[in-house]
């Protein structure tokens, strides 16, 4: 399969720990895919439209505050007619502007919640999960692979403590993550360990 599914992640620097976590946990989908990882740049850096528009999941978390350029981001996928799915960390304190920016999506998009990493993981993993068996036919899962992942999301309540690993493995602002039966890396090459 050469099809990249894009998994865009607009949050802010306050959610660094989040933006990390998604991008690790989508890893752990049992199946045998291409994910291309998109996050809101930070600093320098122009929002890609194109991964915005289109994203096979678009997700966006608010915390304390709103900041550049995740506003824009809500507001390019409403303009595509693609609205992210929009999630709340909870049991913090808000800015002015955050608070107004979680009143201006509400009119949109109803805000889902979590307080802590495995209820993050575990919003985002059930979501993509039920998305990717949805559209089966559309993005090449086996049949093996459409059994693996109903199983995998039926277990995911008891492997939710993953999500509380302490590890710090960075993937960057953007990733890719290849699957090694299905590697088309145009152009590059598989480094080995040895």
């Amino acid at each position: 399969m050469s099809q990249e599914l894009i998994l865009y992640i607009s949050a802010a620097s306050d959610l660094m720990a989040e933006r990390h976590l998604i991008s690790r946990a989508i890893a752990e989908i049992p199946a045998d895919l291409r994910w291309h990882i998109v996050q809101s740049p930070l600093k320098e850096g122009e929002v890609d439209h194109f991964a915005i528009q289109q994203a096979f999941s678009h997700f966006l978390i608010l915390g304390g505050d709103i900041r550049a350029p995740v506003g824009y981001e809500f507001a390019i996928g409403k303009q595509l007619g693609r609205l992210p799915t929009c999630l709340l960390k909870t049991g913090l304190n808000r800015t002015a502007a955050a608070v107004d920016f979680q009143k201006f999506v509400r009119l949109e998009r109803q805000w889902q919640t979590f307080a802590d990493p495995a209820a993050l993981r575990q919003t985002v993993l059930e979501q993509v999960g039920q998305k990717l068996l949805k559209s089966t036919m559309q993005i090449g899962l086996t049949a093996t692979e459409y059994d693996q992942i109903s199983e995998w999301l039926d277990k995911l309540d008891e492997n939710g403590d993953e999500a509380q690993d302490s590890r710090r493995d960075e993937l960057g602002a953007s990733s890719v993550i290849l699957s090694e039966s299905r590697l088309d890396p145009q152009g590059g090459r598989l480094l080995n360990d040895s």
